[in-house]
């Protein structure tokens, strides 16, 4: 508000001094062209003065260039006034925009809760029956996730939800996850992605072949402090290879098993691999919590223009089945289909 008073009243002032300019030119007009101006015999006349031209080379009289300078000031004022008063004519404007937007986001806002309410009663009685009529899964949770953009870096945060269901009632994690990932990585990951599927695949075999070397160093030399940006990294490599080679029963013999675990429960980046792969994708469990080697099915997709990402955990002897990987595939996308054709909460089509 102070502000705006003080642009009206600079506004005001500028309007001022414009009528005065327009008074004295008038005034100045009648002074200099009435006959009782036009000089004498002893004195220069007003009129003859301000006749009289600069020099040779600046044939411009003095009255020209005062009604140059004058037509100038008052033009550049004038284009002031009105620059100022837009600014003041498009605040309003926003300011009413923005009281018109908050008052309908807060009527969607009411909308969407209650359909969002109906939404998650759904997925809820949909988790418990798909999980009673599949003896394998052990739970269902479904997480947000936000992508942020930070410097040079990516944030994913991964955001537990009141949505999910454990057989039996056995314990779950409800985990929070948050990793910053070089965006100059990802970008590289992206363009070797592109060009693999295109049949070129000389930039993701670099990509490997860079990530496995400074990760080696890590093999090398046992002092070397393991950071979470080397999990990270790991993460990268990981997706590469099972872009490459396929997700299953992958095999890395260029890292020592020692360092790979050690990469892994660093920082646990299951989540983060699902969402930048953003289709169907599964990981055993990482790390020793006596978990033991747990699979975990993994999709993104939007619930009401937000992502979210479903997890399904299955017990681990679901791969001594014969065709376990289909098997569990077929699991995951069973599930898909009831969110996404069933209770239709999911508008995008999986990647077969």
């Amino acid at each position: 508000m102070d502000s705006e008073y003080q642009v009206n009243k600079l506004i005001r002032s500028i309007k001022l001094i414009l009528r005065i300019i327009i008074a004295l030119s008038v005034v100045f007009a009648v002074f200099v062209y009435t006959p009782e101006y036009n000089g004498d015999q002893s004195h220069t006349g007003i009129k003859e003065f301000l006749n009289y031209k600069w020099t040779i080379n600046f044939p411009v009289s003095r009255i020209m260039t005062l009604l140059i300078v004058l037509i100038t000031v008052y033009g550049i004022l004038f284009l002031v006034t009105r620059y100022l008063e837009e600014i003041n004519r498009l605040k309003h404007y926003n300011i009413q925009s923005q009281k018109e937007n908050q008052q309908l986001a807060i009527k969607l806002s009411q909308i969407n809760s209650k359909l969002f309410s109906h939404t998650n009663n759904d997925i809820l009685k949909a988790m418990e029956t798909f999980a009673i009529n599949n003896i394998d899964v052990i739970s269902v949770q479904l997480y947000q996730y936000k992508i942020i953009k930070i410097k040079a870096y990516i944030r994913y945060e991964v955001i537990p939800t009141n949505m999910y269901y454990a057989r039996n009632g056995s314990y779950t994690n409800q985990i929070f996850e948050q990793y910053d990932v070089p965006e100059r990585l990802l970008k590289q990951y992206d363009r070797a992605k592109k060009e693999y599927f295109k049949g070129n695949y000389t930039a993701l075999e670099k990509l490997i072949s860079k990530l496995t070397n400074e990760l080696k160093k890590l093999d090398l030399d046992s002092s070397v402090l393991i950071k979470e940006s080397d999990s990270i990294k790991y993460a990268v490599l990981i997706l590469s290879l099972q872009l490459n080679f396929g997700q299953d029963n992958l095999t890395f013999e260029e890292l020592s098993t020692r360092i790979q675990l050690r990469l892994a429960s660093i920082k646990r980046t299951g989540f983060l691999r699902s969402i930048i792969e953003d289709t169907f994708y599964k990981f055993q469990h990482e790390g020793d919590s006596g978990k033991g080697k747990r699979i975990y099915f993994t999709k993104c997709f939007p619930i009401e223009n937000i992502p979210h990402l479903f997890v399904i955990t299955l017990n681990p002897n679901v791969s001594k089945n014969k065709d376990s990987n289909q098997v569990i595939n077929n699991i995951g996308k069973k599930f898909y289909d009831i969110l996404s054709k069933d209770l239709k909460v999911v508008y995008n089509d999986y990647i077969g």
